[in-house]
């Protein structure tokens, strides 16, 4: 009877080590070797690509990017800036700015912005500018880099109507996609603690919007006759 209790457990641990070599689903310590050796594996194989300068990242085109999708993740963190510092939570805005600035949604729309306005054409003392697909999808992994610091501004001397000279200073093209992204940032906290009143150099908002309050407060009988 031992003998027949024995050939059943080691025929009943064959089926279940066949059943599992048949699946390809180690058990047990085999799976903790099978796990580390795919680890190491993948470790050189990684190592092996960076050595040969080869990028890890996955290669994308500029023109191939969902702008809407981008413009709603940015969107989405700054509302949650702005809702974390009505609540007074300073650590959670510093984290969620965090996130933003190291976001690739906001190193993206950083770099679309410096691209797009006026200033594009304009390079700094290094006399960069990104002009070309190739160059402004490397630029949005670069500015993710630490070091380097900022570079001097370039002066540029622009006359005046009246005879005179003003100078001009122009940073370079990294450095206002920097100031871009930084801006996504510190711009939903500004933006709270404002005046509820001010108008003056505020998104979305323009003189225009000031005649509203201005004829409300003035239009009463009571009103002052100036201001």
């Amino acid at each position: 009877m031992e003998q027949i209790g024995i050939a059943c457990v080691r025929d009943h641990s064959r089926a279940i080590s066949s059943y599992a070599q048949a699946c390809r689903l180690p058990r047990g310590l085999c799976a903790r070797e099978h796990v580390r050796t795919k680890q190491k594996q993948e470790f050189v194989e990684m190592e092996a690509v960076s050595a040969a300068g080869a990028s890890l990242r996955h290669r994308w085109h500029w023109h191939q990017i969902n702008w809407r999708r981008v413009h709603r993740n940015v969107r989405r963190l700054q509302i949650r800036i702005v809702q974390a510092e009505q609540e007074g939570k300073r650590r959670k805005v510093r984290a969620l700015q965090h996130v933003l600035i190291r976001s690739w949604s906001g190193r993206a729309m950083a770099v679309k912005r410096v691209t797009t306005n006026r200033g594009k054409r304009t390079p700094g003392v290094d006399h960069i500018i990104w002009d070309t697909p190739e160059k402004k999808a490397q630029a949005v992994a670069d500015i993710q880099q630490r070091g380097g610091g900022t570079l001097p501004l370039r002066r540029v001397a622009i006359p005046k109507s009246n005879g005179g000279t003003r100078y001009l200073g122009i940073p370079t093209m990294r450095d206002r996609a920097r100031q871009a992204l930084h801006l996504l940032a510190l711009e939903p906290v500004a933006e709270t603690r404002a005046d509820a009143n001010s108008y003056g150099f505020r998104p979305g908002r323009s003189t225009a919007d000031a005649i509203g309050p201005c004829d409300g407060v003035l239009s009463h009988k009571t009103s002052a006759p100036w201001v």
